[in-house]
């Protein structure tokens, strides 16, 4: 309301213009905390993942394009289906491929995997997004994952992405961890639990 008012005083509208900037910076991490500390079980049904993550690919693939940056789908076909929130396990495809793009600032490419993973806890459905970006430093690799860590410039990052991302994988009974050195990339690594037939699962 005071910049639709404001005089013409450059002084004030620069001030309000900062005021404008912090007020939606601190909204932004209001809405964050709010995902971060949100309780409940959300929907959860079976879901086949290579269609929902090429869908959740295909809505950003021409915006990274004009980034120079190319998104290369690799999944194995067949995956078995597993148990999801569709809205949370977009947010968390969404969510790093967009962090890849800021780590990719003079373009490169993303490569998306799905494959079938066995593991003597189980079977799960491994999902990697791997970038040809900077890197991260060792240093930064143990606390990526911690409430407000973020190794973005002041004002670009919450520190609360990447927390969240964990709290909703680990809810779907999956894990998720980060492979990466200085200048040679990053992969995040994501492995979901197999939905098991109830049919199955009585037989065995």
């Amino acid at each position: 309301m005071m910049m639709k008012h404001e005089t013409g005083d450059p002084a004030a509208k620069e001030s309000l213009a900062k005021m404008k900037g912090e007020v939606g910076r601190i909204k932004k991490m209001t809405d964050t905390l709010l995902s971060f500390s949100r309780k409940g079980t959300g929907e959860f049904k079976a879901v086949h993942i290579n269609g929902e993550l090429d869908s959740a690919m295909s809505l950003i693939e021409k915006e990274f394009r004009l980034d120079n940056i190319e998104i290369v789908r690799d999944f194995e076909a067949e995956l078995p289906e597993i148990s999801a929130d569709l809205d949370e396990m977009r947010q968390v495809f969404l969510n790093l491929a967009n962090n890849a793009r800021h780590a990719m600032r003079k373009g490169g490419t993303l490569t998306v995997s799905a494959r079938t993973l066995r593991d003597r806890g189980g079977d799960f459905v491994r999902l990697t997004f791997a970038d040809t970006g900077h890197g991260i430093k060792k240093e930064n690799l143990t606390g990526i994952f911690d409430p407000f860590f973020t190794t973005k410039p002041e004002g670009e990052g919450t520190g609360m992405g990447l927390a969240v991302l964990y709290g909703i994988v680990e809810k779907h009974g999956g894990t998720i961890k980060v492979e990466s050195e200085e200048g040679k990339g990053a992969a995040f690594v994501i492995d979901l639990p197999v939905l098991i037939n109830k049919k199955e699962g009585a037989g065995r």
